[in-house]
């Protein structure tokens, strides 16, 4: 909570589901910075340290509320707001699940794959995927040209 002061820097917030399933966020989403008492953020105070997922949801940090609500009373607050991820592709021209909505029944298991798109692909590996695709987008493709300037070489050197 930010009472009457100045947040500005850059601060980085880190948030760790404790095994709840996630849920779909509603108007402003889920606040994690309040300002009261005149209180004020910058556009960059907050940034969010690494992906943020429970369940089938990403989360991403935001400043204000959305367009569509457009509340002033929380322009210098910050809040979480989710995308589903499930939500299939429509391969082959077939339908794509509604962000938000899982199918109301399961695949049924009669030993042909469901049709694109309809029913996300959750499995327990799922944690997995949260873990190994920003791995891979950081280090590149291996099937990349060779590195050749000083500047490219530098970004792909790990840190200690």
């Amino acid at each position: 909570m930010i009472n009457g002061g100045t947040a500005s820097g850059n601060s980085f917030l880190h948030f760790i589901n404790v095994g709840g399933p996630g849920a779909q966020t509603t108007g402003n989403g889920i606040l994690v910075v309040q300002t009261i008492n005149n209180g004020t953020t910058a556009t960059n105070a907050f940034t969010l340290a690494g992906e943020t997922r429970a369940g089938v949801y990403d989360y991403d940090l935001f400043r204000g509320s959305p367009a569509n609500i457009n509340d002033p009373t929380v322009a210098n607050d910050w809040f979480l707001r989710s995308t589903f991820l499930g939500n299939g592709g429509n391969g082959d021209g077939g339908p794509v699940t509604p962000p938000g909505v899982l199918p109301p029944v399961p695949p049924p298991d009669n030993g042909v794959p469901p049709p694109p798109g309809i029913w996300p692909i959750i499995g327990p590996e799922i944690a997995t995927y949260g873990v190994v695709q920003p791995i891979a987008r950081q280090m590149g493709s291996p099937r990349s040209a060779p590195c050749t300037s000083a500047s490219a070489m530098r970004r792909r050197t790990p840190r200690a």
